[in-house]
């Protein structure tokens, strides 16, 4: 199994386990790659070509059977492997960046005078790099079983990402999309509504031009605010926002009093004016 880690962030489940199921998925992912990393007939380095392959090659009939295999796993299955393809892929893209600094230190640009061997195995790299990507439009194109912990990674891998408003190797928006089908699916917490929030108001404010609507479709699953003087972000405000919107309106209503009168209070030691008030409040 390829070494994991690498350069770019990746979501991760952070269990320290692997379990039987995930490792058998894991195990057919990496059969795929290697199937994948060799080239038949009628395929170019990149894949551009791959649906032009020789159907009669057995590597090709059996990667094409594997593909399908783990496209049509269940959601549960899928999040593995979309773990798997972006860890995978880093430490893929990894390993090609130490390469070329490695060829350039010595006065070798990557592109010229490398070794029959060594361009044997930069293709079969690339062609891992490329079938990663190949793998993870096909899961976005399907549904994971997501939770809030899942959601929020998901984001975070997203957001991190420093290569384009593509979130390469995929549209930035089917990352949304997996998080909107999941919004709607039951409700979130606070927390959760601000993670998504942040998220929606970093694409505005990266990719204004290319992706408004994706931005506004983040804050619209966020869902709109309670009208109280309390910003998302730390434990306790996340839940005072979660006990304001459950609410009815007369307790709605008496909460926003006392988080309003509870903004006011200065110094160190709060008044016997402010303290009484706080009390008929509470």
């Amino acid at each position: 199994m390829m070494a994991k880690g690498g350069a770019s962030a990746v979501p991760s489940d952070d269990d320290g386990s692997l379990p039987a199921a995930k490792a058998r998925p894991l195990g057919r992912l990496d059969r795929w790659l290697d199937l994948m990393a060799v080239r038949t007939d009628g395929e170019d380095m990149h894949l551009e070509y791959f649906d032009t392959a020789d159907t009669t090659s057995p590597v090709h009939t059996e990667r094409i059977g594997l593909e399908r295999e783990l496209v049509g796993a269940s959601p549960e299955t899928r999040w593995t492997l979309f773990l798997g393809a972006t860890e995978r892929r880093a430490t893929l893209e990894a390993e090609a960046r130490e390469e070329v600094a490695c060829r350039e230190s010595v006065g070798r640009p990557h592109s010229e005078h490398t070794t029959a061997e060594e361009s044997a195995a930069d293709v079969a790299r690339y062609r891992r790099i490329g079938s990663c990507t190949r793998l993870l439009r096909a899961l976005f194109e399907t549904d994971v079983a997501l939770d809030e912990a899942r959601a929020a990674r998901l984001l975070d891998w997203a957001d991190a990402d420093e290569r384009g408003w593509w979130v390469y190797p995929v549209p930035r928006d089917w990352v949304e999309s997996w998080v909107e089908r999941f919004v709607a699916r039951e409700p979130v917490s606070m927390s959760l509504a601000g993670r998504i929030r942040q998220s929606g108001h970093h694409v505005l404010g990266q990719y204004w031009s290319l992706l408004a609507d994706k931005g506004e479709r983040l804050l619209a699953a966020a869902g709109p605010l309670p009208d109280v003087p309390v910003a998302p972000g730390e434990a306790w405000a996340d839940r005072a926002l979660e006990i304001v919107a459950a609410a009815d309106e007369p307790v709605r209503e008496a909460w926003t009093a006392l988080l309003v009168h509870c903004r006011g209070a200065t110094g160190g030691k709060p008044s016997a004016k402010w303290t009484a008030t706080a009390a008929a409040l509470v």
